[in-house]
């Protein structure tokens, strides 16, 4: 999820007023990533956001399910793909702002 903040803040180097559109994803992942209620299995777009997985491996936790090593490793290799998508995402954001002389203004 630190990525995704990665990626809405260089959304915001540029953009500067995104409020709206992070209040939508903010929205939109609470369905997405069952986080709100559990539903059925999950699909393949909520297999590749962290929090879904994240969520799941802590509802086994609280119930005293055991949490397979898989799990985890998923866990570990979307959160790390999220990562350096997100670093990747803001560096270009970042060196696009300082390029344009979008840093001082708002």
């Amino acid at each position: 999820m630190y990525a995704m903040g990665l990626i809405l803040g260089g959304l915001s180097l540029i953009a500067k007023r995104i409020n709206q559109l992070t209040l939508l994803i903010q929205i939109l992942l609470l369905f997405v990533t069952d986080t709100l209620s559990k539903t059925s299995p999950s699909s393949a777009i909520s297999c590749i956001i962290p929090l879904t997985v994240g969520n799941d491996i802590a509802r086994k936790s609280v119930s005293n399910i055991a949490i397979s090593y898989n799990e985890w490793l998923m866990l570990i290799l979307v959160s790390m793909l999220w990562f350096v998508v997100g670093s990747v995402v803001f560096g270009m954001s970042s060196r696009y702002a300082r390029k344009n002389g979008l840093l001082g203004t708002y």
